[in-house]
């Protein structure tokens, strides 16, 4: 996401309680048709709003305009937030003027929740003749449903469909050296963390100050090579009560990353940008960098390149493959004006109708069967993309797919619990073992002082 990170889409708080009018409000009634006749018949101006860049303004106007036409009377302003969405949420919510529908991403559903800043949708989609839920994953729902209130309906959030954190990698870079690519590596199940360390130290190459000129990978989610290594950040991602960075699992994939780092020196001991001057995105599209991990957003970021082929694959494997699984959902503000008319715009976008619109430019794998291969149909129009199945396939393993931790506090246990224990270990401050066990206490003291519930 460009001018904006997930990280600052969680900060801030509000309090239901000091705004007694929210916690009064009551959901919009629905007609029959989970809300379709009443919404039509009152109609009126909606406002939209997304955070991200032009691209999916673009993206979610083209769907507005689609919906205007089935739905007349219903007029979308959509609205790009490119910075600061959450605070500008929070400040409408609390001077009683939210718009009306936004997207809402997975990280906040519970806090949200729990706060009541958002209206439940279950009733509406238990009724509605239009949506198929059931082709929604029972991760995407479950992600986004907080105490069994189903807080927004995913299909066309940010980035449409469900994103997996995976590799994006430079092919002509590993068959310059000889190398199969990690997706070639993948398909025969040798995409391994030996496979990668080895691909890594070909890769980089240094100049005469010992400088990178080219760096071989960066950008990785410390989470994911724990789960590739068998092992997980917490017990439950929604409601954890224990840390399993003191896991012997997790301290081997922390131990590697740190070693990648100060042992091989095939990742920047800092960052990219302070060895080639250039951000990840901007070194790997320049052809300075091999191996980049992000989400599947950066479909459309590196969609120009035309100078080399580049391919995605899962985060290699220690004791399986892994990736993250991402989405949002489309949601009504609680307190919301127009909450009928709102809920058609919602229940159209999130169709397969919808869905199949928005599959020609998202960067998600869409849930309807229908969509995924219109999505499928429009990677191979990109002229460097050599593995336009490799989302769907990945997306479709429940095997080596993860979630982050969703729970209440998440945003504050990432930012001001684990962050600061690891940054030592990144500066090699303090070994891996050290850093998870500390880590895991301070995890675990601040779980029992703030339960997640």
């Amino acid at each position: 996401m460009k001018g904006v990170t997930r990280r600052s889409l969680m900060v801030g708080t509000l309090s239901v309680g000091a705004f007694p009018a929210l916690a009064a409000c009551a959901v919009g009634g629905a007609g029959p048709d989970g809300g379709k006749e009443s919404a039509s018949a009152q109609g009126g101006k909606l406002s939209f709003w997304h955070w991200g860049s032009q691209d999916y303004f673009v993206r979610y106007r083209t769907l507005a305009d689609e919906f205007q036409k089935r739905s007349p009377k219903v007029s979308i302003e959509v609205v790009l937030q490119a910075s600061d969405m959450v605070p500008k949420f929070l400040a409408a919510i609390s001077g009683g003027d939210p718009p009306n529908t936004f997207v809402h991403d997975f990280q906040r559903a519970q806090g949200w929740g729990k706060q009541g800043l958002v209206e439940a949708l279950d009733d509406r989609a238990k009724k509605s003749r239009v949506l198929k839920m059931g082709e929604y994953s029972k991760l995407a729902l479950d992600a986004i449903t907080y105490k069994g209130k189903l807080q927004g309906v995913p299909g066309v959030g940010i980035p449409g469909g469900a994103a997996p954190n995976i590799l994006f990698y430079n092919a002509d870079h590993f068959r310059n050296e000889g190398l199969a690519t990690p997706y070639e590596l993948w398909k025969q199940d040798k995409w391994t963390w030996e496979a990668y360390v080895n691909a890594a130290e070909k890769l980089v190459k240094r100049g005469a100050d010992g400088k990178m000129t080219q760096v071989a990978t960066a950008g990785g989610a410390h989470r994911l090579f724990m789960n590739a290594a068998g092992s997980k950040e917490v017990d439950d991602v929604f409601a954890p009560t224990k840390s399993f960075y003191d896991d012997p699992k997790s301290i081997k994939a922390l131990q590697f990353l740190q070693d990648l780092r100060h042992k091989q020196r095939v990742e920047p001991a800092g960052s990219t940008n302070s060895e080639i001057g250039l951000n990840d995105d901007q070194a790997f599209m320049e052809g300075r960098l091999s191996m980049r991990f992000r989400w599947t957003t950066g479909i459309n970021v590196y969609r120009p390149i035309n100078s080399f082929k580049w391919g995605m694959a899962p985060y290699p494997k220690d004791a399986t493959y892994a990736t993250d699984y991402t989405a949002a959902g489309l949601s009504i503000a609680k307190g919301a004006a127009l909450p009928d008319a709102s809920w058609e715009w919602i229940e159209w976008a999130s169709s397969p109708d919808g869905q199949k619109i928005d599959a020609q430019s998202t960067t998600g794998v869409p849930f309807n069967p229908d969509a995924q291969k219109v999505f499928n149909e429009s990677l191979k129009n990109i002229p460097g993309f050599e593995t336009p199945s490799a989302a769907t396939e990945l997306i479709n393993n429940s095997k080596v797919t993860f979630l982050r931790l969703l729970s209440v506090d998440e945003a504050k246990i990432h930012g001001e619990v684990v962050n600061p224990e690891l940054n030592k270990m990144w500066r090699n401050e303090v070994n891996a073992q050290t850093a998870a066990r500390n880590v895991a206490q301070a995890m675990n003291d601040f779980l029992k002082a703030n339960p997640q519930t």
